[in-house]
């Protein structure tokens, strides 16, 4: 990742390719290439930092990186 580990919150679940995803206390962080607007943005930039993806419940348990999207599954079994 671009940042070390130790910044986050007790993180539980790592995602990582061509875009990297951390899930912690305070919820899913992403960051990397974003063209087709993959990290749940509402836009298509890259985002070199870790940020707080907006919108999510606050139970997210896992998250899942594809070639063209990302999901996230909440611990309720909800997918994002």
């Amino acid at each position: 990742p671009d940042r070390p580990s130790g910044e986050f919150d007790r993180p539980t679940d790592l995602a990582a390719g061509d875009r990297h995803c951390v899930i912690d206390a305070a919820g899913l962080w992403c960051w990397g290439q974003n063209a087709l607007g993959q990290l749940g943005f509402g836009d298509a930039q890259p985002h070199p930092e870790p940020a707080r993806v907006p919108g999510l419940p606050p139970d997210v348990a896992a998250v899942s990186l594809g070639v063209t999207h990302a999901c996230a599954r909440t611990r309720s079994g909800q997918a994002w």
